[in-house]
């Protein structure tokens, strides 16, 4: 699994954004055909990333595991769930498609870039939690686990997502 995997990842965690948006032009305006791609578009992203952390869990291969520091991720969440009420806010500002096509191309560009992702909280709702965990060499990644984890002592095995993220195998 590489980079552009961890891109459609992050991207997808602002699916609920494109059904804010066309819920929010809809609410304003009407319905217009432009609304139902936003919601499409949004409904789509919304099960990629479930998609995707399934297929790394069959798909990857197991690598032992051996962690000296976790800390919890989550925090980032709440700047992700008001990405999800700005379209409200911005219904005056007449968002086109065009446009946010053009913003998620450059967040993908930029998020190729980053060796981090956001929490998802479409994820979190599936039950997965994020965490920011220190391999014994000293590599920082960000792990996602279906459990609490409070000792870097309880991480065993992990498959490889992308090369700064691992998914907690159970």
């Amino acid at each position: 699994m590489r980079n552009w995997l961890k891109t459609l990842l992050f991207l997808s965690t602002f699916s609920p954004s494109l059904m804010s948006i066309g819920l929010s032009r809809i609410w304003s305006q009407g319905f217009a055909v432009e609304d139902s791609f936003y919601i499409l578009s949004g409904a789509a992203g919304f099960s990629l990333g479930a998609i995707i952390i399934r297929s790394a869990e069959k798909h990857s291969e197991t690598i032992n595991f051996s962690a000296k520091k976790i800390e919890a991720n989550d925090a980032l969440m709440l700047g992700v769930f008001g990405t999800y009420i700005i379209p409200f806010l911005g219904v005056a500002s007449n968002i086109t498609f065009t446009t946010v096509v053009l913003i998620i191309l450059v967040f993908a560009a930029l998020l190729w870039l980053v060796s981090s992702i956001l929490p998802h909280p479409m994820l979190r709702i599936l039950g997965y939690k994020f965490y920011k965990v220190e391999s014994a060499t000293g590599v920082v990644y960000t792990l996602l686990a279906r459990r609490e984890l409070l000792d870097p002592k309880n991480i065993k095995q992990v498959k490889k997502i992308s090369n700064s993220m691992l998914v907690e195998v159970t």
